[in-house]
């Protein structure tokens, strides 16, 4: 059979099999291996000047479109065996988390004991105070001071540890450490119509660096670059989102090694964007709960080539 027919039959093939936005979401294995195979074929035809340069562009178009990098697996977590502090241990840093059979990992963080939002940034490269677990504490101290003074504060610091204990923030992480590309993908459902919840990779013991996947289903979502005493807004989509009806989603960030990323809800790319504030490997995964009550189903991480 010549070249490009076995390319075209390779084409349609993979056309039939799955959509591009379907392909990135499932990251599905035969997808990916049947674009390797059209690449090696477009890359022989160039070489032997067997077919048009203009079809074989298109068809490498196409095995792109579908190709997904990240195919080494660091994380599969279904939370389907009822127990989150093994295989692979998750460790609870604050907050309320418990399985549910049906709809996996839970967490509520009840409006009432919030002691406020989480600080959003105002764009890129505006810094806010406070790392990551402490910035509850940060805001609260900062209203403590505009209502009883810098004089009082032994009192304000006890404030802060209390509502800490009584739950303002809820979060729980996995120490496992992978490379800086990665590909994570959710499947999440947030019960309550507004909230605000975290999920990323972190750097260091004390998790005060990293990146930020913050999802606020009626108002937006964003990707923050975390550091030790602040943090700043990398990209961010305002608006509804979708997930504010109860129901499961599809949630995925992807970056690469040159630190370029891009976010989908459902299959649908939200926005895509560069940062390479961060260059060194992750040691692990952290969730943070906000505000609201969030069921999440499944968490796959993923990484691929530098």
């Amino acid at each position: 059979m010549p070249k490009t027919s076995m390319m075209a039959g390779a084409a349609l093939a993979l056309v039939l099999a799955v959509t591009p936005a379907a392909a990135q979401q499932r990251g599905d294995q035969a997808v990916s291996q049947m674009a390797d195979q059209l690449q090696a074929l477009i890359e022989e035809a160039r070489r032997n000047r067997s077919a048009d340069p203009r079809f074989l562009e298109q068809l490498t178009q196409l095995a792109q479109s579908h190709s997904w990098p990240w195919r080494a697996a660091v994380l599969q977590e279904t939370f389907q065996d009822g127990d989150f502090t093994r295989n692979p241990a998750w460790v609870v840093a604050s907050g309320d988390f418990w399985v549910d059979r049906q709809l996996g990992l839970r967490t509520v963080v009840e409006p009432g004991r919030q002691t406020a939002q989480l600080p959003q940034g105002q764009g890129q490269g505006q810094g806010q105070q406070g790392a990551p677990g402490e910035v509850f504490g940060q805001v609260v101290g900062e209203l403590l001071r505009r209502q009883l003074g810098d004089g009082r504060q032994q009192q304000q610091q006890q404030q802060q540890a209390t509502a800490a204990a009584r739950g303002g923030i809820g979060e729980i992480y996995t120490p496992q450490p992978f490379p800086n590309p990665f590909a994570l993908r959710l499947r999440l459902a947030a019960l309550s119509p507004s909230g605000r919840l975290e999920i990323g990779p972190y750097q260091g013991a004390d998790r005060a660096s990293g990146y930020r996947l913050a999802l606020v289903p009626d108002q937006g979502i964003e990707v923050l670059r975390m550091r030790p005493g602040g943090s700043a807004v990398i990209e961010q989509h305002a608006g509804a989102t979708g997930l504010a009806d109860g129901a499961a989603h599809d949630i995925a960030w992807t970056r690469d090694g040159e630190g370029k990323m891009a976010v989908s809800i459902d299959g649908r790319v939200v926005f895509t964007t560069l940062d390479r504030g961060l260059v060194q490997d992750f040691a692990g995964l952290t969730i943070v709960n906000g505000a609201g009550d969030w069921a999440i189903r499944e968490v796959v991480l993923e990484t691929g080539p530098r």
